[in-house]
């Protein structure tokens, strides 16, 4: 007789990735993600200013700091020099002034708050109180 098997959440997750701590780590990277991506096409002083300041933190080697690009692949299991090529930000490539840069979109997965909300309540209905 074949018994199914249980899954516990922790097996389902690949290595513990639903825990606060990592899911922390992970929201971090999704920021420094978001602003390179706000930034990209950006000409004033300030998003520039903004967008030099992420991408060196995304060139950064430094692993000692828990929120150091380095430190928070290692413990999401991404390898940096992936993340970095995959961003253009390998080697000594230099961006192209603001000018003639074109806006490039990656798409990835928010992992932070809500995208949907249940209300119970038929569309178009007010709560009644």
């Amino acid at each position: 007789m074949i018994e199914p098997h249980t899954i516990l959440p922790g097996q389902f997750f690949r290595h513990g990735i639903a825990t606060p701590e990592t899911r922390l780590l992970l929201a971090v990277l999704e920021e420094a993600l978001n602003t390179r991506q706000r930034h990209l096409a950006a000409t004033d002083p300030r998003s520039l200013a903004d967008l030099a300041d992420v991408e060196a933190w995304f060139r950064s080697d430094d692993a000692a700091r828990l929120c150091a690009f380095v430190a928070i692949c290692n413990a999401l299991e991404i390898e940096p020099t992936w993340m970095r090529a995959r961003l253009g930000l390998s080697g000594s490539a230099r961006r192209p002034p603001a000018t003639t840069r074109a806006s490039r979109r990656f798409s990835h997965r928010r992992v932070g708050g809500m995208r949907h909300r249940v209300t119970g309540r038929a569309a178009g209905t007010s709560r009644e109180t």
